[in-house]
This record gives C-alpha cells, sequence and structure tokens, in this order.
C-alpha cells in the first residue's frame, strides 16, 4: 500500500468525522457525546451497506478485497449517509438540536 492511499483514507475520515459531528450551542461535553452517540446509531447501517457491497464486488471480482479498498467504501457510505441525513434535517425534517 503507498503513502497515498494512507492520505486518501486520512482524509476520508476527516470528512466523514465533520460530517458526523452534531453541535450542541454552549456546552462542548453535549457535542462530543451527541457525536459519539450518532456515529454509534448510524454505525451498523454504515457496516451493513459495506458489507453487501463488498461481497457483490467479491462475487463478481472472484477475489477477496483489500482492507484499504473496504476502508474507503465504508467512509464513502459514510458520507453519502451523513449528507442525505443533513438534508432531511435541513429540508423538512426534525431539529438537529433542540
Amino acid at each position: 500500500m503507498k503513502i497515498r492511499d494512507y492520505i486518501i483514507i486520512a482524509f476520508l475520515l476527516t470528512l466523514y468525522l465533520l460530517f458526523s459531528i452534531r453541535y450542541v450551542a454552549g456546552n462542548p461535553g453535549g457535542t462530543v457525546v451527541e457525536t459519539l452517540l450518532h456515529i454509534v446509531s448510524i454505525g451498523p447501517f454504515n457496516l451493513g451497506a459495506t458489507m453487501l457491497i463488498c461481497a457483490m464486488l467479491k462475487r463478481v471480482a472472484g477475489q477477496g478485497m483489500p482492507w484499504d479498498k473496504a476502508a474507503r467504501i465504508f467512509l464513502f457510505i459514510g458520507i453519502a449517509m451523513e449528507l442525505l441525513i443533513w438534508l432531511f434535517h435541513v429540508f423538512g425534517g426534525t431539529p438537529v438540536s433542540g
């Protein structure tokens, strides 16, 4: 694995964490707790979608997938899910906080 792959995974991880932040005004501890609860509650859906996609790709390719490719898929799906959740909250869903 090249250094470029590590940089891409670090960038996607940072982006995923930025999209996952749940801000609680005036309470940094509450922000951390809400963010961790959100990641834990969304994580199984993200992991399940990643497992399905990796299984389909394994069946098509006929060989296993390296962990860095699976991590990229996991983070991409997570970022896409966070974007959809954000759109839901902004355009007619329940408020993000309070």
